[in-house]
Formats: C-alpha cells, structure tokens, sequence
C-alpha cells in the first residue's frame, strides 16, 4: 500500500486507474473501476501540463466520453497530493455544482473519494500538529470539500456576472460553459482568479464559448 500510495502521488493517470471508480447507472455493475481509455491518459497528461505550466485550456467535448468525470478526478488528485492547493469549480446553475446526487460536480467528487479505499483518504499531522484524518460527514459542506491534513479545498460556484472574483485558486473549472448565461463576465472575472482556468462544454451554437473556442489564444 505504501508503495501504491508513493506512486500515485506523482502519478495522476495511475492514481485514478488504481484508486478511484466511476458510476453509470445504465449497466451493472454501476461502481466501475476508473480504468482510464488512452485518449482519457492523454486529457489527464494535458490537464497536468497546463497546471504546471500555468495556462488555461479549452475542451470542445461530446457527451459520453468522461471528460467531466476525468477532469474531476484530476482535480482529485490535486487535492490529495499537491501542497498549498485551492479549486474552484463551476456550472451554470447551482444544483449542478452541488445538490447531493450524483448530477452534480460535487456529488461526483464526493463519490470518487468515498468509493477510494478508506485506508487512502487523507490522514497525518496538520499545520498544528494535530492527527487527523479525512471525515466525509466533517469535511464535505456544501460546495466544499477540504482536506484536513493540509488544508487543500476544492469550492463551488454557479455562475453569476461576478464568478470567483474574490477567489485565488490555484485551477478553475468552468463546465458546461456554452450553456453560461454570463460567459463572457465570469470568464474576465476569473482572469485575476486563477493562472490555470480549464473550459469545459458540447457545443451550443454561436456563443462566448464558441467565440473563445476559434479565438485563437487558448
């Protein structure tokens, strides 16, 4: 386990084969492990070249490949492993951010790290040097999951003219974002937030999100 454990963390793409699972209520099993396809291993190699660049990216995505779900992961990974680190996730209405089912991006965080084996979750001496280790019922509020052990957050949003301006995070997720009702306002809001903003959506016509997707600076 310590030597799963040793490699996971400077590994994304293994950690999320080896430690998480995803969820597809249209087949059983509906707990599937989260063996990444290739193409998932190249979204995940790309995710974390722009984290350690910094840089934003876009993905123009069709439904059914997982890119939400691996992106969620990643984030998973950042909140385990990476010290000093702040998320902040976004969609264009509130429950898909966080309404406790498994819709939401925080119900699909939620169901990766408590389908992880236990023996995994996040557990040490914190900044005081107290012991602690991770508790879904202490540690998940609403649109906020922290890690106890040193101090890594991941917050939600729905979007609104003003999305993350009093933040500073190390990555934003903008998801579904051809569907924002203020696209073009939440995405200068976040320039000042985050040197590494991922866009994430299927298209929807002629919008800010197409309009950045042709734009030729991401």
């Amino acid at each position: 386990q310590a030597q799963k454990l040793q490699r996971a963390a400077v590994d994304p793409a293994y950690f999320i084969s080896s430690f998480l699972k995803t969820f597809d209520p249209r087949i059983a099993p509906y707990d599937l492990p989260f063996e990444l396809y290739d193409y998932q291993v190249e979204l995940v190699q790309w995710l974390h070249s722009l984290f350690q660049t910094p840089a934003d990216g876009l993905i123009e995505k069709s439904r059914d490949m997982g890119v939400t779900y691996t992106i969620l992961a990643y984030i998973v990974w950042l909140w385990r492993f990476q010290p000093g680190f702040q998320a902040l996730i976004g969609s264009r209405k509130e429950p898909y951010v966080d309404d406790g089912t498994m819709k939401s991006l925080f119900g699909m965080l939620m169901y990766m790290i408590e389908h992880m084996d236990p023996t995994f979750w996040p557990k040490g001496e914190n900044a005081l040097g107290q012991h602690v280790a991770f508790d879904p019922k202490k540690n998940k509020t609403f649109m906020k999951i922290v890690n106890p052990v040193n101090g890594n957050t991941i917050s939600g949003e729905s979007t609104n003219p003003h999305f993350s301006r009093q933040s500073r995070v190390a990555i934003i997720l903008l998801d579904e974002f051809a569907f924002w009702e203020w696209a073009e306002s939440a995405w200068l809001a976040t320039a000042d937030s985050s040197p590494c903003r991922i866009v994430v959506s299927t298209p929807n016509g002629r919008n800010f999100f197409a309009d950045l997707r042709n734009s030729g600076r991401i």
